[in-house]
This record gives C-alpha cells, structure tokens and sequence, in this order.
C-alpha cells in the first residue's frame, strides 16, 4: 500500500497501515473523518429529517447565539455542560461549552450539527430530561436548532454543513428501520445560496439499506447535507454516513 500523502508525523506507525487507520490517527495534515449517524423516532408519510425532532430541519438563516433548557422535572438537568459544535459566522469550525439552564452562550453559530453531555449534573450520569437547543438571531428569530433526547447523552442528528475551508467526500450510506414497513431514505443537499436537490434515493420494504460510493459524492464548501425518510406506517428509522474532508488549497 502507498505511504500516505502529506504526512504529518507517522512516529511508530508503519507506511502500510490502512488508510482509514492512518485518518482516525490524524496521520493526514489536509485529511479528516467524519461520522453522522441520526435516529427519528416517529416516521410517518411525509418526508422529514433524521434527527431528534419530526419535522424537516430548519437552517439559521444568519448567526445567532444558544441557549440551552431542559424539561427535566425539578430542574434535574441544570448545571449539566453540554458542548455544542458547529460552525460559525463563516462556516469556520467552532465550539463552546453551554450550561444547561444557564446563560446563554457567547460564541455565534450559524450550523449546529453535534452536541454532547460534557458534564451532567450533580448527582446524574447522562441528561434526565429532553435538552433543548435554542438558537436565536440578530432579529430574535428563535429555531431549534439541536435536540439530545432523555439519557441519549448526544444529538443524533443526521446533517451536515461543509466547512468554509474544506470539501467533502461521502464514501458511504446506511439506513435501518425500527419496524419492517415500506421506506424511502433521501440524501440531499444544497450548495451555498442554492436549492436542495435530491443527491441520492433508497427504496426498502424493511431491510437495510446500504450504499458505499465507488466514486464518492464531492460537496464544496458550506453545502449543507442531510438524510430524509418517510415510511407507510409509523416506525422509527436511523441514518449513518461517513465523510472524508479535505483541506481548500
């Protein structure tokens, strides 16, 4: 196997480990990994997100700033520090530690597409209520913009946004149903002051679904990309996807 390009530092490891060990080690100085795995727990006849809510997601139009709540009875979740990650202002990678029931946080996003549990609150071991992340901008529109489900601990949010300084590669695709009911997974995607269009579309009577890319789909900087599904009867429905970023020369 070729010795990977644009070595950062191997130190012991050997040039013929595989390439996608060498990108978990961080072997690569313009190459990284992502994985985005969502869950929708109440699908139905209409297309939605596969996210912690049941709707299609709705993007900040401009930056704003996070709040963060609980419905945890007795405040149980307060205190709790939840990092958000996403991107900010221009689609640059950022993240700030958020307590939950807290003010509200300083740091200015404009894509949320992962928070976890940093820290729970005292005398809990997860989140013991439905956290809520509320994003609000300049002009006080307020989105939810993240949702981590009782004791999930972590957004399951199958979304993404490119940042401004990379591209993206999509090696490949699974989808799986909480019950056997005839499904419809969608991957779709909007370039940067565009439309989003169809990128890929699956057909199942119940079984998985699974697609890995001989060619992967390239995205350009701040495409925002995300998994869709609807089914003929209720059913909860999960995505995973695996994203190689490059570095912009």
């Amino acid at each position: 196997m070729a010795t990977p390009r644009n070595i950062q530092n191997l130190g012991t490891a050997r040039a013929d480990l595989q390439t996608n060990l060498t990108l978990a080690r961080g072997d690569y100085r313009d190459l990284s990994h992502i994985n985005k795995f969502g869950f929708s727990s109440t699908v139905g006849a209409t297309f939605q997100t596969v996210w912690d809510g049941n709707n299609i997601y709705t993007y900040p139009a401009t930056a704003g700033t996070v709040q963060i709540t609980s419905d945890a009875a007795a405040s149980a979740d307060d205190g709790a520090v939840i990092t958000v990650i996403g991107l900010d202002q221009d689609y640059l990678d950022v993240q700030e530690d958020i307590t939950v029931g807290g003010p509200r946080g300083e740091v200015t996003f404009i894509r949320v597409f992962r928070a976890f549990v940093k820290t729970p609150a005292s005398g809990q071991t997860t989140n013991v209520g439905v956290v809520t992340l509320t994003h609000t901008q300049a002009d006080s529109t307020d989105t939810t913009i993240a949702i981590i489900k009782a004791t999930n601990g972590q957004t399951l949010m199958a979304t993404y946004t490119v940042p401004a300084n990379k591209q993206a590669y999509i090696l490949k695709f699974k989808g799986s149903l909480e019950k056997a009911k005839e499904t419809i997974f969608q991957g779709v995607a909007r370039p940067y002051g565009g439309a989003f269009r169809v990128q890929g579309i699956y057909g199942s009577a119940g079984s998985p679904v699974e697609y890995e890319y001989p060619v992967p789909l390239k995205f350009g900087a701040r495409t925002d990309f995300e998994v869709r599904v609807k089914a003929g009867a209720t059913t909860g429905a999960s995505a995973i996807f695996d994203i190689i970023l490059e570095d912009k020369v």
